[in-house]
């Protein structure tokens, strides 16, 4: 059999592996300097390949560069240049200069590039699960790893003198094809080595029993994408048997399940369904079958009701506030516990300023919370419905008792939100939030010392929470303390320089302090950020004035009473304009 070094079908999965491991081993010996290979094969089928490859080039170096994260900036070429300049002189790279190895790689593998193209979001997104087929390829935009490569391919034939061989599985290649075609173009062979039947079989049973749905959420989500792609290259494969491609995508949905991307968990449990069904056409009275088929079934339907779920929250997000309620509704009419559609029922309200309603769903929910968290702690069939739910993206009662005090707080109930957020404190006293927002009540009460002590408090927590900061600075300000004022604004103001009020404020303490030309400086700055925000406008006037600049002060009062006519109301009263209260000029501004 002869095999063209060049020649590859994207679909084709019949060919031969030893004779395509022949056609890469001759490639390899064949090629001088650099060269490009490209091996669509699964991990485990690499490993083994390696090894293979180390036996019957000896004499020749053969190193691996394994990629263990997402190349973060996409510049694999400085990946491969520093693991070449490098290396360390090992025990094992002694004994291969003495048996007579050569020292320079001659042959490197890398493993490992599909995690930088599963990374890019937009990768993420096309990993999209359909009945008709594994993956849903879209070939818009490129990630940064295959612009680099794309770029330099240059660079890599005139920086290494390396056979370099990329071990991918199979939809790691057809993506290189499609969004690297310049630098796929330049390479010396593809081999196309898949696994055989025993593989297959023992590596799908070692990822099933290592999986576990509650095992899944406590990984991030590095680890989860390296376990979905570890399955997809099992499942590309013709030779797998039915049975564990059930497992497989069962295995697979809870993965994406774990990570919250509901559409393709859903897509992957109707594929385990697919499975199973083709599976139960050979075996059509397994009893344990029949059971695993019931459990997807749960789990798809759990998964399909956080999708509805979830395009509530998006009406929610969109603004679209009244359709949100009636989707809310209609699932409460459905479930009138679900304690998490009450609690978003209560955001939308709020969203809406309907407060007293929103109070009364977050009543709602906490109630329906407290019920569903009364499990019996010995019933295994409770504990495992539990265990499931957990895919929901779960509500904690300092949540909803979070949105409660919010609401309680703009409708004026500032003593009963104080109350809420020292229960919540409670349960809960490193939240940095909710000591911030009972500052927030407590400066409404103009109890200005307690609430620079729940400020206080919320910082040494979060120390970069800007906006405790600021109110800070409001509350010392109301005091009397207009140094420290001054300084909790420039804290606020180095977190986020781009806050304006914080600008604008810090002016306003700077001109009463005297310091007006650092004044009108802060309020420039202020207005660069917001040309709109009149306060900021109506101050430097104030300021202005106190420098005797009355022409450019009336100027910019005219500005401010423009964008906003409530100003002109309060400059008729205002002390700070005092001084200048009789000029015949400000007097017309106020009467216009």
């Amino acid at each position: 059999m002869t095999t063209d070094l060049l020649a590859w079908d994207e679909n084709d999965q019949t060919l031969d592996p030893d004779a395509e491991y022949r056609m890469l081993l001759n490639g390899l010996r064949r090629t001088e300097g650099f060269g490009l290979f490209f091996v669509e094969c699964s991990p485990f089928q690499g490993e083994k390949l390696i090894k293979r490859t180390r036996k019957d080039l000896r004499g020749k170096r053969v190193d691996v560069l394994k990629l263990e994260a997402p190349i973060s900036d996409g510049n694999l070429f400085k990946r491969i240049k520093t693991f070449l300049d490098e290396r360390e002189e090992t025990l094992f790279t002694r004994f291969q200069r003495f048996v007579g190895v050569s020292q320079q790689t001659d042959v490197l593998f890398i493993q490992g590039l599909e995690l930088s193209l599963l990374d890019y979001e937009e990768s993420k997104k096309r990993l999209g699960w359909s009945s008709e087929k594994i993956f849903s390829y879209s070939w818009h935009g490129v990630p940064p790893v295959l612009i680099n490569l794309n770029q330099q391919r240059e660079r890599f034939r005139d920086s290494f003198a390396t056979r370099i061989v990329f071990l991918l599985p199979v939809f790691a290649v057809k993506y290189l094809v499609h969004r690297a075609p310049d630098f796929f173009d330049w390479r010396s062979g593809v081999a196309q080595i898949a696994d055989d039947t025993a593989t297959l079989s023992r590596e799908s049973r070692r990822l099933w029993l290592e999986g576990g749905y509650s095992q899944y959420l406590s990984w991030t989500q590095e680890q989860r994408n390296r376990r979905i792609l570890e399955i997809q290259s099992l499942l590309e494969a013709e030779k797998l048997d039915e049975s564990e491609r059930v497992n497989l995508h069962f295995e697979q949905g809870n993965l994406f399940d774990a990570s919250m991307e509901w559409k393709a968990a859903i897509a992957a449990y109707n594929a385990a369904l697919a499975a199973y069904d083709a599976a139960s056409a050979i075996q059509p009275d397994d009893p344990e079958a029949l059971y695993n088929k019931d459990l997807i079934l749960k789990l798809k339907g759990l998964t399909e009701q956080t999708v509805l779920c979830e395009k509530e929250i998006a009406l929610n997000e969109l603004g679209h506030y009244e359709e949100a309620i009636a989707a809310y509704d209609a699932a409460i009419t459905i479930k009138p516990d679900d304690h998490e559609v009450l609690y978003l029922k209560g955001v939308a309200l709020g969203n809406l300023g309907r407060n007293e309603e929103a109070i009364a769903a977050y009543n709602a929910a906490l109630a329906a919370y407290d019920a569903a968290s009364a499990i019996q702690p010995d019933d295994p069939e409770a504990l495992y419905n539990k265990d499931l739910i957990l895919k929901l993206k779960g509500l904690t009662e300092q949540i909803v008792l979070c949105e409660k005090e919010i609401a309680l707080n703009e409708l004026g109930h500032y003593e009963e939100a104080i109350a809420a957020y020292d229960a919540a404190i409670t349960i809960k006293p490193d939240d940095h939030e909710v000591l911030y927002l009972k500052g927030v009540a407590l400066g409404n009460l103009g109890r200005y010392e307690e609430a620079i002590a729940a400020y206080d408090a919320a910082i040494t927590i979060k120390p970069d929470l800007h906006k405790a900061l600021y109110l800070k600075g409001i509350a010392l300000w109301n005091l009397g303390r207009h140094e420290e004022a001054i300084a909790a604004y420039n804290a606020a103001i180095a977190i986020q320089p781009d806050n304006h009020e914080a600008w604008d404020n810090k002016g306003y303490a700077l001109a009463n302090a005297g310091q007006l030309n650092e004044a009108i400086s802060s309020f420039d700055k202020a207005i660069e950020i917001n040309p709109q925000h009149a306060n900021a406008i109506y101050n430097k006037a104030y300021a202005l004035s106190m420098q005797g600049d009355l022409e450019s002060a009336f100027e910019l009062l005219q500005q401010a009473f423009d964008i906003d006519p409530n100003y002109r109301e309060m400059a008729k009263t205002d002390t700070d304009f005092d001084p200048i209260r009789a000029d015949p000029r400000f007097q017309a501004l106020l009467e216009r």
